[in-house]
């Protein structure tokens, strides 16, 4: 049975992320340069036989939940805005239920209540024709992240390990 030595297998995984460490800070640094080249050039991809780099942009919306609710039906903003109550202090909030006849206005102190888009929802809504963008006008803020993407081509061209011998 072979022997493992762990102070051994220890400097080689810190040798190892050191190098994926110095590898990722590298492909950041070229990223970096092509980012620069896009914005200069105004193109958007560029490729070779290995591989093709472009911009990739994916779009950050934040909504005002609160505008919404004000803005649309309350009918609509329940078909897409999602809910959660939260007891900040259960050990307060019980005995308060116990002593008292409970009345929700009396609850509101108690508790946290936090709304989101429930995107999809809403994606589908607007699918439909039920709401436009003209609707929400003014309850939400969107830009656009850029970064710069790789697609590796011929990911499965094959390399010959071993040599091939013709004859016998």
């Amino acid at each position: 049975m072979a022997k493992i030595s762990i102070n051994k297998t220890i400097q080689e995984i810190v040798y190892i992320k050191n190098q994926i460490d110095g590898l990722n800070m590298l492909l950041a640094n070229k990223k970096a340069i092509m980012a620069k080249f896009f914005d200069k050039s105004g193109k958007n991809k560029v490729d070779s036989d290995e591989c093709v780099v472009y911009v990739q942009e994916r779009p950050n919306i934040t909504y005002d939940v609160e505008a919404i609710r004000e803005k649309l039906d309350k009918e609509v903003c329940a078909q897409f805005i999602d809910t959660n109550y939260t007891v900040s202090n259960w050990a307060k909030f019980t005995c308060f239920c116990k002593s008292r006849g409970i009345k929700p206005s009396q609850l509101k102190p108690f508790i946290h209540v936090e709304r989101t888009v429930n995107q999809e929802k809403l994606s589908k809504l607007y699918e439909k024709g039920q709401i436009s963008l003209d609707d929400l006008s003014g309850c939400y803020s969107a830009e656009v992240k850029k970064s710069i993407a790789l697609r590796m081509k011929n990911i499965e061209r094959e390399i010959p390990i071993t040599s091939t011998k013709s004859g016998k």
